[in-house]
């Protein structure tokens, strides 16, 4: 019985040992694992900018292919009205409030004075329509106000014109100056 008793704690303590030793294989493996293994990468260059986009833009034609950069009024009459037509365009991704400058000019010691008129011609079609539309007022840039101009959302295209009408003129005068067509994003 003695012999039992020392062959079971034999096994016992053989079991011991195999659990122990199975143990630190786990780990020896584990660990050479870990120092075999071989890691590789590749590389993506990322790049982040501002998400809101603000811009307008105006085009001689309707499709928005041709930019309108400058218009010679050629000669002038005082009480006359002169008209060009033009597109904008939302090109940014917010919605924009448009209005113009200057509304009124004055040249040569306020002798010679014109007033700038802008009207959107709306309508339930593409500004390219042949059909008559409903005019509204462009308003003038109140700096204070954003939220005063013609709505315009993200890559919408109106037609406006612009009326030049000379109040007073001096003689053999040439006057150059620069309009604008500004969109604000509140």
């Amino acid at each position: 019985m003695k012999h039992l008793k020392g062959e079971r704690g034999e096994k016992l303590i053989n079991r011991k040992l195999l659990g122990v030793l199975a143990v630190a294989l786990i780990a020896i493996v584990g660990g050479s694992a870990a120092y075999t293994m071989t890691w590789t990468s590749a590389r993506i260059t990322m790049t982040a900018g501002t998400a809101c986009v603000v811009s307008v833009g105006i085009f001689e034609d309707c499709a928005c292919t041709i930019p309108f950069t400058t218009h010679n009024w050629d000669g002038v009459v005082q009480d006359q009205i002169y008209e060009v037509t033009a597109y904008v365009r939302n090109t940014g991704n917010q919605l924009v409030y448009l209005t113009y400058t200057p509304a009124s000019l004055t040249f040569d010691g306020a002798q010679t004075r014109f007033k700038i008129n802008v009207t959107v011609i709306e309508g339930p079609a593409m500004p390219c329509q042949l059909f008559p539309c409903p005019r509204v007022l462009l308003p003038v840039k109140n700096p204070m106000v954003c939220e005063n101009g013609y709505p315009l959302t993200p890559g919408k295209v109106i037609k406006i014109d612009i009326e030049l009408v000379p109040d007073s003129l001096v003689a053999g005068g040439n006057w150059s100056w620069n309009f604008f067509i500004e969109g604000c994003a509140p």
